[in-house]
C-alpha cells in the first residue's frame, strides 16, 4: 500500500502544472514578406543565467540581429548583420550556437524578388561581445530555400547541416569540406552533446496518372501522400500517410530523441504525433503508428510543432486556434497538456529551448498586422509550483 501512494505521489508531483511566466516582448519589427515561415522565427542560445538570441527583422532588406538577453529576457547588447551579399537579398532564419568561447551564426540570403530563387547559406563567427567575423558563403540551396544549422566547430573550424543534406566543414581561411548525410531535404536538426546528429525530413509525392481508353480521361494510379522520415546516426526511420502533415521537430535528452509532428493537418482536429527513438536507435515507438500528445485547430502548411528536453522530460509546443498549446512527456511515456500562451493576437512559431534542468525557455511571435511582427518569451518553470501567469 505504501508503495501504491508513493507512486501515486511522484506521479501527481511530476504533473503538478508548470509555472508559465508573463511574457516579455522586444520591439515591433518590419516582417519580410519574402521569408515563408519554413523555421521559427528566432534562435536561442543559453548564456548563463540569460540566453543569445538572433533574429531577422526588417524590409528593405531584412538583415539579422543578435543579441545578449539577461534572465528577464531584456536585451543587454545588440548587433545588427546586413546581408553579405547586398540590398539585393533578405537575411533570413538564423541559427546560432556557442563554439570555443564565442558563437557561429548561419542564416540564409534570399533575393527580394517574388519568385522562387536559390538561396545563399552565409556562415559568420560572433565574439564573446557579439562583434562578427568577415563572412563566409558556405553553398547555395535549392529554390525551396529550407533552413541551415550549426552542428559542432571549434576554433578552427565550423560545420554547418545545409538544406539538401549536407554537412560543411568551413575552415577559419574559408576553406570547405562536405559529407552528405541525407537524401532528403532537411526540415528540422538536433545537435545533441555526445550523441550522434538527428535529423527529420517530410516529403510529399503527388499522385500519379495515366490515360486509358475506357477513361476518356486521365486515371490515377496511386494516391498522393506525405512520409515523415528520421535518421539518427546510421540509424534510419519512416512512414507514409495519406493525410498531409506539417514540417517536424526533434529534439534530445535523457538518452532519447522525441520527433514529432502535425498530422491531419487541414482536417479538424488535427493531431500532434511524437515518436520516440533511444540514442542507440532503437524505437520506443513507431513512425506508422505514433502517439498522439494532443489535439490542434487546423492552421496551415506553415503551422509546426517544437520540442526540447532538459534531460528529465520533453516539453512540447505548437500552434492551436490562434494560441500555444503544449504536452509534457516524460521518458516512461506519462503525459501532461498545458496551456502555454493565449492572447488576443495569433501566436504562432513557437521555439522552446531548455535552459537548466526543470526551466525552459518559449520564445513566439504574434502578427501585429500584415507586415509587423513580435517576438515575445516566456519561461516555462518545473520548479515554481504556484498560479500560472498564462494570459
Amino acid at each position: 500500500m505504501k508503495s501504491a501512494f508513493l507512486l501515486l505521489f511522484l506521479a501527481t508531483t511530476a504533473f503538478a502544472q508548470p509555472f508559465v511566466s508573463a511574457e516579455q516582448s522586444i520591439p515591433v519589427a518590419n516582417a519580410s514578406p519574402f521569408a515563408t515561415r519554413i523555421a521559427p522565427p528566432i534562435a536561442l542560445v543559453p548564456d548563463g543565467n540569460g540566453f543569445i538570441a538572433a533574429w531577422s527583422a526588417g524590409t528593405n532588406p531584412s538583415h539579422i540581429y543578435a543579441a545578449r538577453l539577461n534572465a528577464a529576457f531584456e536585451p543587454v547588447a545588440i548587433r545588427e548583420i546586413e546581408p553579405f551579399l547586398g540590398t539585393a537579398y533578405d537575411a533570413i532564419y538564423p541559427d546560432i550556437n556557442a563554439i570555443d568561447g564565442g558563437y557561429a551564426l548561419v542564416a540564409l540570403e534570399r533575393e527580394r524578388i517574388d519568385q522562387p530563387r536559390q538561396s545563399a547559406v552565409i556562415l559568420r563567427r560572433l565574439s564573446s561581445a557579439l562583434e562578427p567575423s568577415a563572412a563566409t558563403l558556405v553553398t547555395w540551396t535549392g529554390e525551396n530555400g529550407g533552413i541551415a544549422r550549426i552542428t559542432g566547430g571549434d576554433a578552427h573550424a565550423v560545420s554547418v547541416l545545409v538544406p539538401h543534406g549536407f554537412v560543411y566543414t568551413v575552415d577559419v581561411n574559408g576553406g570547405n569540406s562536405f559529407t552528405k548525410i541525407s537524401n532528403s531535404p532537411i526540415d528540422a536538426a538536433t545537435v545533441p552533446r555526445g550523441a550522434p546528429l538527428g535529423i527529420t525530413a517530410v516529403t510529399y509525392r503527388p499522385p500519379q496518372y495515366t490515360y486509358y481508353p475506357l477513361c476518356g480521361w486521365p486515371c490515377p494510379l496511386t494516391s498522393p501522400h506525405w512520409s515523415v522520415g528520421a535518421t539518427v546516426g546510421d540509424f534510419g526511420f519512416g512512414a507514409i500517410y495519406d493525410n498531409e502533415i506539417a514540417r517536424p521537430a526533434i529534439g534530445f535528452g535523457g538518452g532519447m530523441y522525441l520527433v514529432t509532428w502535425l498530422s491531419n493537418l487541414n482536417k479538424p482536429p488535427g493531431q500532434i504525433s511524437a515518436a520516440r527513438i533511444r540514442a542507440d536507435g532503437q524505437p520506443l515507438d513507431k513512425l506508422d503508428s505514433p502517439r498522439t500528445l494532443g489535439t490542434f485547430t487546423p492552421g496551415g502548411i506553415y503551422s509546426r510543432t517544437s520540442n526540447a528536453s532538459d534531460g528529465q522530460r520533453f516539453l512540447v509546443a505548437w500552434e492551436s486556434g490562434g494560441d500555444l498549446a503544449g504536452a509534457v512527456l516524460l521518458p516512461n511515456g506519462l503525459l501532461q497538456n498545458v496551456m502555454l500562451a493565449t492572447g488576443p493576437g495569433q501566436e504562432r512559431n513557437p521555439l522552446v529551448v531548455a535552459v537548466m534542468p526543470d526551466r525552459f525557455a518559449l520564445a513566439y511571435e504574434v502578427q501585429v498586422d500584415y507586415t509587423h511582427r513580435e517576438l515575445r518569451f516566456r519561461y516555462v518553470d518545473f520548479v515554481q509550483f504556484r498560479r500560472r501567469a498564462v494570459r
